[in-house]
């Protein structure tokens, strides 16, 4: 309705709006139906609702004097603004009613005369129209039956006398509406501790505190992305281990490590050292080799660990990668650091934290395995259903299918739009 009234006069002042029943006849009947129900009079669906409240208010509690006083307030103050827009914008007598810059057509006038109707309706019929919803809603809520009716009339008791209480106060506002205006105007130092301003206070705050923190987070830097899913990875699982999770038994798992084999610790001395090299580097085509010693060890102990297809993998990758940096190498920039050295140690200290704490994960899994049923299915059905004997390789080509190809899909786009990039750089007449 208020945007009907601004659409046909062009303002939503009410100082200038006023005869307006005579040009917007439908959109008025509207009003002052919206109005009578907002006020709380019978037979409206809002008459319902504030007694609905006042009783809800004057149950025993705490709070409840306070709770009344704010309802009771309110109820008052809606009682105003309903006379003030459904009465005096277009039933109250003017010397010249508010001119219209567009008319009031039915397009604009029949959705709130058809809610408006709809609260007279409610109203009327409660026990038939708005029971049934607000018992499936309540029930949707709380999970059990519920038993309530919704009446119009209660009969003469408290609540009766306290509504009429609050129209009868509330058109007294309305009639000294002015005058209380013009009092409080001379409080407008205290407005600036109330919530209109309170909340642009804080919309600032709010602005500012993310401007920062987005400069923060989101500053351009793949390092920093990566690290703070690390942390925030690291923090969620040291908090649902410390909380409640499993407690690691030391002993078994330092009885274990001297257990290790030969070949595990040339391995190891082989990786430590290089990520230590790595670390300190300045030439790429050095990193790249260092990177490989990584690479393929780390190959050599998925073989030497019982995964010959995720060894044959990191093979292909690795060797891969040292091909394709090595042909491009004369292309790259010029190597440098672009952050400081104790940046790097910075993110040393998460990778160390990072791998221990998945270190500690394994062990605890590793302690106490998972009985699942599933895992026992797939032990026994891969080769009777999959023909494989290789469990790994029937989940994911057999039991997984629609996963793996939704994989292969993704990687199928990402190479057309690399090749559709390459075919129009090329089309324009760069260099591939």
């Amino acid at each position: 309705m208020a945007g009907n009234v601004d659409h046909a006069t062009g303002t939503r002042d009410l100082t200038q709006l006023t005869g307006l029943s005579g040009s917007m006849r439908f959109t008025a009947i509207a009003a002052l139906l919206a109005g009578m129900s907002m006020a709380g009079l019978l037979p409206f669906f809002g008459f319902i609702g504030k007694e609905l409240v006042y009783e809800a208010t004057l149950e025993e509690s705490p709070f409840r004097w306070m709770l009344f006083a704010v309802s009771f307030f309110s109820g008052m103050v809606f009682v105003a603004v309903a006379i003030a827009i459904g009465y005096g914008v277009f039933w109250r007598r003017a010397v010249e009613a508010t001119p219209l810059q567009h008319p009031d057509k039915a397009m604009l006038y029949l959705p709130p005369v058809i809610l408006a109707s709809t609260g007279l309706v409610f109203g009327l019929l409660p026990g038939f129209f708005v029971t049934p919803l607000l018992r499936r809603a309540a029930e949707a809520m709380l999970g059990v039956e519920q038993v309530f009716e919704l009446a119009l009339w209660h009969g003469f008791n408290l609540v009766l006398g306290l509504s009429l209480l609050t129209v009868a106060l509330g058109y007294v506002v309305y009639r000294f509406s002015n005058r209380l205006l013009s009092y409080a105007n001379r409080f407008n130092g205290i407005y600036r501790l109330g919530p209109a301003n309170l909340y642009q206070l804080s919309l600032k705050g709010f602005l500012a505190g993310a401007t920062k923190i987005t400069a923060a987070i989101q500053n351009g830097y793949l390092r920093s992305y990566i690290a703070a899913i690390i942390t925030a990875h690291i923090a969620l699982i040291v908090l649902s281990l410390w909380k409640d999770g499993p407690r690691l038994e030391l002993t078994n798992r330092l009885q274990e490590l001297s257990q290790l084999r030969m070949y595990e610790v040339v391995l190891l001395l082989m990786i430590v050292p290089a990520l230590i090299f790595l670390f300190k580097s300045r030439s790429r085509l050095t990193s790249i080799a260092v990177m490989g010693i990584i690479g393929y060890s780390m190959a050599l102990f998925y073989i030497l660990f019982g995964a010959p297809d995720v060894a044959a993998t990191q093979l292909l990758i690795e060797t891969l990668t040292v091909v394709i940096f090595v042909l491009i190498l004369h292309k790259l920039p010029a190597f440098r650091y672009l952050s400081h050295a104790s940046e790097r140690y910075k993110y040393v200290l998460l990778s160390l934290a990072f791998g221990a704490m998945m270190t500690y994960v394994i062990l605890i899994v590793k302690q106490y395995p998972l009985d699942s049923q599933l895992k026992a299915y797939y032990g026994e059905n891969s080769y009777l259903l999959g023909q494989g004997r290789n469990i790994v390789n029937v989940i994911l080509v057999d039991f997984r299918a629609l996963d793996t190809l939704g994989e292969i899909v993704v990687l199928a786009v990402a190479a057309i739009g690399i090749l559709a990039m390459l075919k129009l750089r090329m089309q324009k007449g760069d260099k591939p």
